[in-house]
This record gives structure tokens, C-alpha cells and sequence, in this order.
């Protein structure tokens, strides 16, 4: 009987990690750019295209994780994943697009994270490049090691982030007009689709979500979909304060 209850412990346990991971993910630089992206159109407007992002690409992660099953292994990843399904041609067309999306993501992160400690930290002042080493050595140890190292430190950073965001929403509040939600042009709206899209986008890392939970389908589904409406609810609020 307990060992059953401690199975079942760590089930949930993996399962609230996945979603951090999904919501982790999602959630990036991208968020800075929603609001100047969509205020123009006005509070409704960006309301109807972020609900409508999520559900878009929350249907996207279910096609991925169907096409995933058809790899009986469940650590086939993308690129194992386009070989299978498309053959050697798109294998290596998926090779170049996924590096080149990885190179240009981690050094935009390395870079601005060095640059962040750098002016944060008296003792490392003017020493940008030193900073943004320590970063991409700090976290490169963490992801040489196990998946289960990733989660932890992932929810650590989930739940700073999220204090963080509770008090930004409890010292902006007061600040708020609701006179500046009102009017902005719907099709200007238009022109926000792709961050939009992008702050949803967490389909990179649902292979290694898959191998994580033990190719549980169930589990796989909860997460995505909680981790998909973790973003949401914070996209959402962010337009609301930043409008107002």
C-alpha cells in the first residue's frame, strides 16, 4: 500500500514538473513584446487574439504528440521523429532549422542574461562576456546531468516568477485607469499573430516531456494543457496592467 501511495506521489510530482516545464518554456522574452505589439488594438482585441493563440497552438502540441506515438521509442525526439515520418531530406532540413533556432535562442538569452548580472552585481561591472560564461556554464552543468535536475531548478525559477508577478500585479493596480482600456483599432491586431504565436510555443521540449512521464498519454495531455493555460492567465493579465 505505500509503495503504491509514494508511485502515485511521483507521478503527480513528475506531472506538476512537466507542466512547469511546458509553461517555462512558453513563457520568454516574448511577454515583453506583447503589450507594445498589441496595444494598439485595444484591450478586446488583443484579449481575442491571445485566447485564440492558445487555442490554436495548444492544438498543434496534441497533432505533435500524436505524430510522436507513432515512434513506438519514447525518446525519439524531432529530428528522430522527421526521419521516420518524412525520410532523410527532411531529417537534415529539420537538423538545420532546429540548431539554428537553438543557436540564436541561447545566445540571446547568454547574452542578455550577462548583461543583466553584469549591471546587477557591483563586483562584475564591465564584465559582460565574464557574466554570460558563468550563465551558460552554470546551466549547461544542470542540463548535462538528469531531466530531474532541469525540473527542480525549472520550479524554482516557476515560482520566483511567479512572486514576482504577484507583486508587480499588487504595486501596479493602483496605478490603473480603466478610461485607458477603452478604443484602440481590432485590425492592428493583425499585425501581432506571430508573438502571439510564439509566446505559446513550447512543442521543442514535448519529446523529452514524453520520455519524462514514462510515455503516460494521460499525464502527457494534463500537462500540456495546464501548461498552456499557466501562460495565458499570465499574457492576459500582463495586457489588462499594461494597458490600464
Amino acid at each position: 500500500m505505500n509503495n503504491n501511495r509514494c508511485l502515485m506521489t511521483q507521478i503527480e510530482s513528475k506531472t506538476l514538473g512537466a507542466v512547469f516545464l511546458i509553461a517555462g518554456t512558453a513563457i520568454g522574452a516574448g511577454m515583453l513584446a506583447l503589450p507594445v505589439s498589441t496595444g494598439a488594438s485595444g484591450l478586446f482585441a488583443s484579449t481575442t487574439l491571445l485566447v485564440s493563440s492558445f487555442v490554436f497552438m495548444l492544438c498543434t502540441l496534441f497533432l505533435l504528440i500524436e505524430a510522436l506515438y507513432f515512434c513506438p521509442n519514447p525518446e525519439t525526439n524531432l529530428i528522430g521523429l522527421c526521419r521516420k515520418l518524412s525520410g532523410g531530406v527532411t531529417e537534415s532540413l529539420a537538423w538545420i532549422l532546429f540548431l539554428s533556432l537553438m543557436y540564436i535562442a541561447s545566445a540571446s538569452y547568454i547574452i542578455g542574461s550577462g548583461e543583466i548580472l553584469s549591471g546587477s552585481i557591483a563586483a562584475f561591472q564591465d564584465h559582460t562576456l565574464a557574466c554570460s560564461l558563468l550563465f551558460a556554464t552554470f546551466f549547461s552543468a544542470i542540463a548535462f546531468f538528469r531531466m530531474s535536475w532541469i525540473d527542480w531548478l525549472n520550479r524554482l525559477l516557476i515560482i520566483g516568477l511567479v512572486l514576482a508577478f504577484v507583486l508587480l500585479i499588487m504595486s501596479s493596480t493602483p496605478h490603473i485607469e480603466l478610461a485607458n482600456l477603452s478604443g484602440g483599432n481590432p485590425l492592428l491586431a493583425i499585425a501581432a499573430i506571430p508573438t502571439a504565436l510564439a509566446s505559446f510555443t513550447s512543442h521543442i521540449i514535448l519529446p523529452s516531456i514524453r520520455a519524462y512521464l514514462d510515455n503516460n498519454l494521460a499525464k502527457i495531455k494534463k500537462s500540456i494543457f495546464l501548461g498552456c493555460v499557466i501562460p495565458l492567465i499570465f499574457y492576459l493579465a500582463w495586457e489588462f496592467i499594461i494597458l490600464g
